[in-house]
């Protein structure tokens, strides 16, 4: 009897068949891997968002109007927030800024957020001295830009603090 094997053209055919096959698992793999790791900066996102001792939260608006805040302006889908909240948010509260003008946050269609005028970007960062706007960043670059921005704001916010005027007005005077 005469075994029955396929010649060695359709051998190789089969061989090339098969590593492609080995090859094309590991490029849809690869694929998978990327969005898991955009799954775990969105559940970071999501734990520092619902975790009491994450961020400071209020919710009643007299929050907004009391002493000196930080208000953070956000979006649902905002990759900028999410890089703020895993880079910055986790040491704010703790640092010396963050005990001199406590986290709020608040989304960009809240009606709180609607009396400080038309928000582009977010994030937004708005410097409030009893609900009265003092300083603003626009968006986030990366955590040094932060840092030394709400640094500057509130030095010039404890300058300014007692005498109630714009450091440039009170130079000019």
């Amino acid at each position: 009897m005469e075994c029955l094997q396929p010649p060695a053209r359709a051998r190789r055919k089969l061989a090339d068949a098969a590593r492609f096959a080995g090859a094309n698992v590991r490029s849809q793999i690869g694929a998978l891997v990327a969005p898991a790791r955009w799954l775990a900066v969105l559940a970071v996102y999501l734990a520092l968002a619902s975790g009491p001792s994450a961020r400071a939260t209020e919710t009643a608006n007299e929050e907004l109007t009391s002493g000196l805040k930080l208000l953070m302006v956000e979006e649902a889908g905002c990759g900028f927030c999410v890089r703020w909240m895993a880079e910055v948010g986790p040491g704010y509260r703790a640092s010396s800024e963050g005990r001199s003008a406590p986290l709020v946050v608040r989304d960009r269609s809240d009606p709180d957020v609607k009396r400080f005028g038309r928000i582009v970007y977010t994030p937004t960062f708005i410097l409030l001295r009893d609900g009265v706007e003092r300083g603003r960043i626009l968006g986030y670059p990366g955590a040094d830009f932060f840092w030394s921005m709400i640094s500057d704001m509130l030095r010039r916010e404890t300058v300014e603090g007692a005498t109630g005027y714009p450091r440039e007005a009170a130079d000019r005077k």
